[in-house]
């Protein structure tokens, strides 16, 4: 197995745990489908970011250019998931299922006037730092070309650092959206949402300096 089959794994296990425990919630059928829309677009994100690392896990980097092209829309559905649930309501949630139509405005913004992510600005940083490259991974742009033009054979040709930093990247969007699952989840049930995330706490922050 090499370093990034490695790496893969580890960040796979991770979100494993963190699904796992997303899996102890039970939300009531009478759920506004604001929160109902933010669920399954957080669960997207998580799905993604679990097929990113599987990819790697499994093939290295030879199917990296595919796992980049997940890169956007994994992060578009846990903006979008976040928004609907800090932002939304019932009619911006039933005007984008029935019709299509996705919120409007900065969303990046809207959402960070929230916690946990007025302190921790991942949307708005990312979109300054890194939405131009998803956005060409995803649609066929330059930095998906000149991966598969970076040898001279036929195929992606990554280097490995770019590739981990993906992964990771994935890890963290993932472990994210199941944190934020586990919000709406504890407006529900709050005794089990606390645990989860003092479980999710114990195993991904550091311990605290004695």
């Amino acid at each position: 197995m090499t370093p990034l089959q490695q790496q893969a794994h580890r960040n796979l296990q991770d979100l494993q745990f963190s699904g796992e425990q997303a899996s102890r919630l039970r939300m009531p059928g009478s759920m506004p489908e604001h929160h109902r829309t933010a669920l399954a677009l957080l669960r997207a994100a998580y799905d993604d970011a679990v097929a990113i690392n599987h990819l790697i896990g499994s093939l290295g980097g030879e199917l990296a250019g595919s796992a980049f092209s997940l890169l956007r829309p994994m992060n578009d559905k846990i903006k979008r998931g976040s928004w609907f649930f800090f932002c939304g309501d019932e009619a911006s949630a039933l005007d984008f299922l029935k019709n299509d139509n996705p919120p409007k405005g900065n969303l990046a913004n809207a959402v960070e006037l929230h916690p946990p992510f007025d302190q921790f600005k991942i949307f708005s940083e990312l979109h300054q730092n890194a939405f131009k490259f998803f956005h060409s991974f995803t649609h066929g742009g330059n930095q998906i070309a000149n991966g598969y033009m970076a040898s001279n054979g036929i195929g992606a040709s990554y280097p490995d650092d770019k590739i981990i930093q993906a992964i990771d990247h994935a890890h963290a969007v993932g472990i994210t959206a199941v944190q934020v699952m586990v919000m709406i989840g504890g407006v529900y049930d709050l005794a089990t949402g606390q645990d989860i995330l003092d479980q999710l706490g114990a195993r991904f922050l550091p311990p605290a300096a004695t």
